[in-house]
């Protein structure tokens, strides 16, 4: 089985059965855990949608290999507008850590739909009626030959909606000792998948595609391991640092 239809399948069964395992433990708990694991567990849903789309394509290589550009096209187009969900919904989480940020969610999130929409028709324009996907018999894996500008665009929207979560879920870790591994696993599996997801769609060799494939999948393991991870322990929000009042002039 070619490499990329190996990462690819066995990330969608690594999502989906997070997925599914997180769904059975917020049941069990009669749905008393924090949003921000409401959040994640769509994430891992909308991610396991997107790895099934990136890995079905893969199947006509052994039944009618010539049409496999075509299907590898809108497999990556509309597997992608799945990956769009899952990043809206790491940037829930985001809003659920930032008060300040969190009165404006609606609009951002509204802004970050029409992105979506905006990158998906680039997307269909430039790969379905555009330059398609290759699988390279050598190699084993498939080039998915995304045109720059929707490469860069994926790139980010990716950054806007992961990095800020990352860095305020290591934020909780430094500040809160108690909550320090699970915040630093959802923080270095954010910061993995910001990595590894760009490089897929903006590689244009086999090796950055293979290193591309392990990283994903890499980050996707550790973010799932910081989910489960003491389950109904909440990300507390960040706010600032309390100042001490300077002492009235005529206190020393």
């Amino acid at each position: 089985m070619p490499l990329t239809a190996i990462t690819t399948l066995v990330g969608s069964i690594a999502m989906l059965g997070s997925w599914f395992y997180i769904g059975l433990r917020i049941k069990h708990l009669g749905g008393a855990v924090p949003s921000q694991v409401v959040y994640l567990h769509t994430f891992f849903l909308y991610m396991g949608i997107f790895f099934l789309f990136m890995f079905a394509p893969h199947l006509a290589l052994k039944s009618d290999p010539s049409q496999f550009p075509f299907l590898m096209a809108w497999g990556y187009v509309i597997g992608h507008v799945f990956l769009y969900l899952a990043f809206l919904s790491v940037a829930r989480v985001m809003f659920s850590l930032a008060p300040r940020l969190a009165r404006h969610a609606k609009v951002m999130l509204a802004i970050g739909y029409i992105v979506a929409i905006i990158l998906t028709i680039l997307n269909f324009v430039t790969m379905v009626n555009g330059h398609r996907p290759q699988f390279d018999n050598d190699k084993s894996v498939t080039l998915f030959n995304a045109a720059p500008i929707v490469g860069a665009g994926i790139a980010i929207y990716a950054a806007v909606a992961i990095f800020p979560t990352a860095i305020l879920i290591i934020i909780n870790g430094i500040r809160n000792p108690s909550a320090r591994t699970r915040s630093f696993l959802l923080g270095a599996g954010l910061f993995l998948l910001m990595a590894a997801g760009p490089l897929h769609d903006t590689a244009r060799t086999w090796q950055l595609y293979t290193v591309a494939d392990v990283v994903s999948m890499l980050s996707l393991m550790v973010l799932a391991t910081g989910v489960a991870y003491r389950l109904t322990e909440r990300i507390v929000p960040v706010a600032p640092i309390p100042v001490a009042n300077p002492a009235p002039a005529g206190i020393r």
